[in-house]
């Protein structure tokens, strides 16, 4: 039964690396957890085309990608947290309460995020801004959040 007072005030692209490829996913935060959205996974023989073709293998490899993209949403045009929950198999929701800590890493190239909860471990980045990550994590986390610079 979902929570009817429970709303996502934001969201942000991450993408998590698998052995083949990477996974590009959507954090959906709300004021008791944050949910885990499944965009779309790209596997290594994805990737190589692209990096061969430039910009025609990357159209090659959407154009006959199984997934579909997702555009991006704003904050009131996000759906509910049951509805996301419901939209894919394998998105899962983490509660504030089991995540022990997250290190936020702005680097030149990358926004690296690092999640530790009672259960998992996610290494993943993020093309977002940097503030904005850091707002969304420690607004929802407080002290929890620890951040560090790479030159």
């Amino acid at each position: 039964m979902e929570k009817s007072s429970e709303r996502v005030v934001g969201e942000i692209a991450v993408t998590a690396r698998l052995p083949m490829g990477y996974e590009k996913l959507r954090f959906y935060f709300t004021d008791r957890r944050i949910i885990v959205g499944h965009l779309s996974k790209v596997s290594a023989g994805s990737v190589a085309p692209t990096f061969m073709f430039g910009s025609i293998g990357a159209a090659l490899g959407s154009l006959f990608s199984r997934n579909k993209r997702v555009p991006a949403k704003s904050k009131s045009d996000s759906p509910s947290p049951g509805r996301i929950l419901a939209s894919h198999r394998d998105n899962f929701s983490i509660s504030l309460d089991e995540i022990i800590s997250v290190d936020l890493t702005r680097s030149p190239d990358k926004n690296s995020i690092s999640l530790l909860s009672k259960n998992d471990k996610l290494d993943l980045t993020s093309p977002s801004r940097f503030d904005i990550l850091h707002s969304l994590f420690e607004n929802a986390l407080g002290d929890k959040v620890r951040v560090h610079e790479t030159n």
